[in-house]
């Protein structure tokens, strides 16, 4: 069975997610939980793109990410 690129998106941020619950309990490795938990909203939003068929764009700041998914689901 052929994975759509979409799955490979959430996969990829569920790894986030696992890597976020391992860590968020020390405190001197704050900065790598915020770390991935941008990846991980940045992964599901391209997920989105990724589920529509459209271009997925090739920048990480999810505000730009954000604004741009209204044209994309609606």
């Amino acid at each position: 069975m052929k994975k759509n690129l979409y799955e490979d998106w959430l996969v990829s941020a569920s790894f986030d997610l696992k890597t976020i619950e391992y860590i968020v309990h020390d405190k001197t490795l704050t900065h790598l939980v915020a770390f991935h938990a941008q990846q991980c909203v940045e992964k599901c939003f391209k997920a989105v793109y990724a589920y529509n068929n459209t271009s997925i764009p090739k920048i990480h700041k999810l505000q730009t990410l954000y604004d741009n998914l209204a044209s994309v689901i609606y």
